[in-house]
């Protein structure tokens, strides 16, 4: 199995771009987290959700690039303070004050399935 990270830099212009960063966090953070199944004998974890990543590149996925595997999101870390200062927008926070002007987000992924030579003649 191959793991690897993606980390995204992210500089709002202003508190709506802001609160869709959020989102996108809360999006990676709820499905790398476990699942929770009720049994009769007590309970069970489930496995986090798929994740399945293309390169793309003009409305087709890029055949210039590895392909990757499904895979898990093993890791979300968030640094609100990349550049050691954490500074948020002004303003009131019902008006979107407080939100931070500088994210980085470092998602670490988890293929679940070891690739093969076959797999890498075959594209993947």
């Amino acid at each position: 199995m191959i793991s690897f990270s993606f980390t995204f830099d992210s500089w709002p212009k202003d508190p709506s771009e802001a609160k869709t960063i959020k989102k996108i966090i809360a999006v990676f953070k709820y499905n790398s987290a476990p699942g929770f199944a009720a049994k009769t004998l007590g309970a069970v974890f489930t496995i986090p959700n798929y994740f399945k990543i293309s390169y793309m590149y003009n409305n087709g996925e890029n055949p210039h690039l590895n392909k990757i595997g499904a895979c898990y999101c093993t890791d979300v870390q968030v640094d609100y303070a990349p550049d050691g200062q954490y500074t948020t927008f002004g303003g009131e926070v019902s008006e979107g004050g407080g939100v931070p002007v500088h994210t980085k987000l470092s998602v670490s992924m988890l293929e679940d399935r070891i690739i093969t030579k076959r797999d890498i003649e075959a594209g993947a």
